[in-house]
C-alpha cells in the first residue's frame, strides 16, 4: 500500500546564517487535519507537536517518515513543501519478537536519490524529463525517462541494487515524480520508503 506525507514549512529560524530550527505541517494521504513537527537542527532532534489525522497513534508512521525525510536533507536544500511517497509495509501489523524480526529483516527503510539531467519544454510547458536514480546512496545510477505529454515513464537503465523482477526502487521513483505538479518538478531529492515483504 503506497501512502504519502505532504509537508509544508511554516517557520524557519536561523542563527549566524545557519538554520537552527524549522517547523513543518504534515498531512497524511493528502486528507484530514494537518499535524505539526518541530526540528532543532542544533540539537539534532525532532518533536511531534501534533499528530495529523489518519496518522497511527502507536507507530506515528507518517510523522516518523516526514521526520526522517527532513533530517536527511542538506540544510541548503531544506524544501518549503514536498510530497513524500512511502510503503506502509509490515510496520502497522502486530510486532514480532525481536529475534524473529532480526532473522527475517522486516521492513528496512531505504532511500532513492533522484537528480534531473534533462528537461524539455514546449513553450512554457514541460513535455519530457530525464532523471537518474540511486539506491540507498550506493552503486551505479539508473536512468528514467518521463513523457509528460503522454503520461508515460520508461526505465532506461536499472540502478545497482534494484530488484530485477519488481523494480521497486525505479517504480517508487516514477510514482514520486509523476505525483508532482509540473511547476514544482524538483531538480534533485532523496525519497525514503519501505519495501515491506518485497
Amino acid at each position: 500500500m503506497i501512502h504519502t506525507v505532504t509537508l509544508k514549512q511554516t517557520e524557519c529560524r536561523k542563527r549566524n546564517k545557519k538554520i537552527a530550527a524549522v517547523v513543518y505541517l504534515y498531512q497524511a494521504d493528502n486528507d484530514g487535519e494537518w499535524g505539526n513537527l518541530r526540528f532543532d537542527f542544533e540539537g539534532g532532534t525532532a518533536e511531534i507537536v501534533k499528530l495529523a489525522d489518519w496518522d497511527t497513534v502507536k507507530s506515528n508512521i507518517f510523522a516518523k517518515t516526514a521526520i526522517r525525510f527532513v533530517q536527511g536533507l542538506p540544510e541548503a536544500r531544506l524544501l518549503k513543501s514536498v510530497v513524500v511517497p512511502f510503503e506502509m509495509g509490515i510496520s502497522e501489523k502486530p510486532a514480532l519478537p525481536t529475534s524473529t524480526a532480526k532473522a527475517t529483516k522486516i521492513n528496512p527503510a531505504h532511500t532513492i536519490s533522484l537528480r534531473q539531467t534533462e528537461c524539455r519544454k514546449t513553450g512554457e510547458t514541460i513535455t519530457a524529463a530525464v532523471y537518474e536514480y540511486l539506491v540507498d546512496n550506493d552503486g551505479e545510477w539508473g536512468e528514467l525517462r518521463f513523457d509528460f505529454e503522454n503520461g508515460t515513464a520508461e526505465i532506461v537503465k536499472l540502478a545497482d541494487w534494484n530488484t530485477t523482477t519488481s523494480n521497486i526502487f525505479a517504480k517508487t521513483a516514477i510514482r514520486y515524480i509523476q505525483g508532482f505538479p509540473e511547476a514544482r518538478l524538483l531538480k534533485s531529492v532523496t525519497v525514503p520508503f519501505w519495501k515491506g515483504w518485497t
